[in-house]
């Protein structure tokens, strides 16, 4: 397992919790998101890591910077595969990648609230979520994101679905805030 956090921090367990070691990141700035995979490759960890400042690394067996196109701050990675990858982060920043982060791309969200998370269903259909109770909706591939009424004006931190029934979610936030769907956010009830 992997956690991210203050100053650049990653640490890594290989005994399931019992020990954790820190991770070179060559960064001091704070880190938000990070997801860790195989991707069916039997030997090889591949991750995605960002964080304030527009901070992406990616690590294959060291975490390594990539270009950035913005200075916002970033605070949820998804990947769809280890090529294909979206980021949400402040002032309505979505960005996506599908070369593995060699060119990342600016999407138009149609927001300047904050997103704090992302989540794609599958290669189609991705959910972003943040302050002002913003949830928004890709049924595109993240080309075009449209609002979807929470119901709530507090922040949402995160924002998830069931793999069984995809229709299923949850966003949760401040003051307490869990909102459900059962029709893929179409309503969202408290």
């Amino acid at each position: 397992g992997w956690a991210c956090g203050r100053l650049g921090t990653i640490q890594k367990t290989d005994n399931a919790g019992t020990n954790w070691y820190t991770q070179s990141t060559g960064t001091s700035q704070h880190l938000n998101s990070i997801v860790v995979d195989n991707f069916g490759f039997p030997t090889t960890s591949i991750g995605w890591c960002v964080g304030n400042g527009g901070t992406i690394l990616a690590a294959g067996l060291v975490w390594v910077a990539q270009s950035s196109p913005v200075t916002n701050d970033l605070n949820s990675v998804f990947p769809l595969t280890y090529e294909h990858v979206f980021i949400a982060g402040s002032g309505g920043t979505i960005l996506e990648t599908t070369n593995s982060g060699t060119l990342w791309f600016t999407k138009t969200s149609g927001t300047t609230e904050d997103l704090k998370s992302i989540y794609f269903v599958n290669s189609s259909t991705g959910y972003v979520c943040g302050t002002n109770g913003t949830i928004k909706i890709s049924t595109d591939g993240g080309d075009v994101w449209t609002d979807q009424t929470s119901g709530t004006t507090s922040t949402l931190n995160s924002i998830d679905f069931e793999e069984t029934i995809p229709d299923n979610g949850y966003a949760v936030g401040e003051n307490g805030t869990i909102i459900s769907t059962t029709n893929g956010g179409a309503t969202w009830v408290n």
